[in-house]
């Protein structure tokens, strides 16, 4: 009598073997391709984020002292600074400007406050407010620092000689170092800190399943730029 064709139990248990082998192999690449996916994204997001920050804050910056006196304050917070703007809300050749959020000012000197806070849900975001109107700007920013580039006068013997400036960046300072009555800044230099996200963001909020807590972030990135004041 022909014996039944069919596999025995061992070969059957070395199919099973190879099987579960390919089958974990599969598993650890598509796990290690979504990381690498993943962290490519998120330092994306970062990097983006950073660009823009930069930019925006140049092109806010930059109006700083238009029409008014004392223009750029800096405030100190738990982990960051804050900057204040005030400027004219026309232009000199009577163009109508509007502030950080591209709104059309309410009075005739525009008060900008630009900082970076934690939301709701605990991410950080880069914010303005203006007025009583406030808003975000952009994700994945961790920190922002700022220099001051200042004019400080003349001095003989110590003594301040008033009105002897020859607008030209003697010194970079932090904000509590700044005397209003013996420098003129003339310069900022900022620093904007980005974070990676523990998890893939899509750089919008819309698209976020779950907003990221700063303790599971790393900084992936410092960006700075000086921004030279042409209202000073």
């Amino acid at each position: 009598m022909q014996k039944g064709l069919g596999f025995t139990l061992t070969e059957l248990l070395i199919s099973l073997l190879i099987a579960s082998s390919v089958s974990l192999a599969g598993v650890h690449w598509f796990q290690m391709t979504t990381s690498t996916v993943m962290a490519q994204s998120a330092f994306m997001d970062g990097n983006e984020a950073g660009r823009f920050s930069i930019r925006y804050l140049s092109d806010q910056i930059q109006r700083a002292g238009l029409g008014v006196d004392g223009a750029i304050d800096i405030e100190r917070q738990t982990f960051t600074e804050a900057i204040n703007m005030r400027y004219s809300s026309l232009s000199p050749n009577g163009q109508e400007l509007f502030n950080c959020l591209g709104n059309r000012a309410s009075s005739a000197v525009v008060q900008d406050e630009i900082t970076v806070q934690i939301y709701e849900a605990g991410g950080l975001e880069l914010r303005c407010s203006s007025g009583q109107s406030a808003d975000w700007i952009s994700e994945n920013i961790h920190s922002m620092k700022f220099l001051l580039g200042v004019d400080q006068g003349r001095f003989i013997n110590d003594r301040f000689i008033h009105g002897e400036f020859d607008r030209k960046v003697d010194a970079y300072i932090t904000g509590d170092e700044l005397n209003v009555e013996h420098m003129i800044v003339l310069a900022v230099k900022v620093f904007i800190k980005t974070y990676r996200p523990s998890e893939l963001s899509m750089f919008s909020r819309v698209f976020w399943s779950q907003k990221i807590q700063r303790s599971e972030s790393n900084v992936s990135r410092e960006f700075q730029t000086t921004i030279f004041l042409p209202n000073s």
